[in-house]
């Protein structure tokens, strides 16, 4: 009777870590990627730091086009993701549009200095606005990327 009972208390022993290793793997895999990088998903970003000015702290829905993107505008320890519709053929002017973006016009295209009204300014604090797909660099301006629908564009606040 005591084996029996030592080998339903193993059995439920071992059923209880399995469950609890299965919902750690879950929660390993709905974690974000950007994590890695120190980026936080939250439903609200505070109103405080690098986003006390920022005109949007959720994610957001721009426009009705036809074509469909997504940005992400990173941070700081934060990030969010904008889905942007447009009809536009440029990643540039897609920001524009919704007013999503600030600069100055140079002879390279916009300089960006605002993101959702989040200032990088080289000349203030040695910081700027990188404009990367999956993670990369790009070598053209938010003018030379081509919106043909389904991309994922990235902009980070680094210094």
């Amino acid at each position: 009777m005591k084996t029996k009972i030592l080998a339903l208390l193993l059995t439920l022993a071992l059923i209880f870590s399995l469950a609890s290793c299965t919902k750690a793997e879950e929660t390993k895999e709905a974690k974000n990627p950007s994590e890695t990088q120190n980026n936080t998903e939250v439903s609200e970003i505070p109103a405080e730091g690098l986003w006390k000015d920022a005109i949007y702290r959720k994610n957001k829905t721009f426009g009705n086009g036809a074509k469909t993107i997504t940005v992400r505008v990173e941070a700081g320890e934060y990030y969010l993701d904008f889905t942007i519709n447009t009809d536009k053929n440029n990643l540039e002017e897609a920001l524009l549009e919704h007013k999503l973006v600030e600069g100055e016009n140079s002879e390279f295209g916009l300089y960006i200095k605002k993101v959702n009204g989040i200032l990088a300014d080289y000349d203030v604090d040695q910081t700027y606005w990188s404009f990367e797909i999956d993670g990369v660099a790009q070598r053209t301006g938010v003018n030379g990327a081509e919106i043909k629908g389904g991309e994922r564009f990235e902009l980070v606040r680094k210094k």
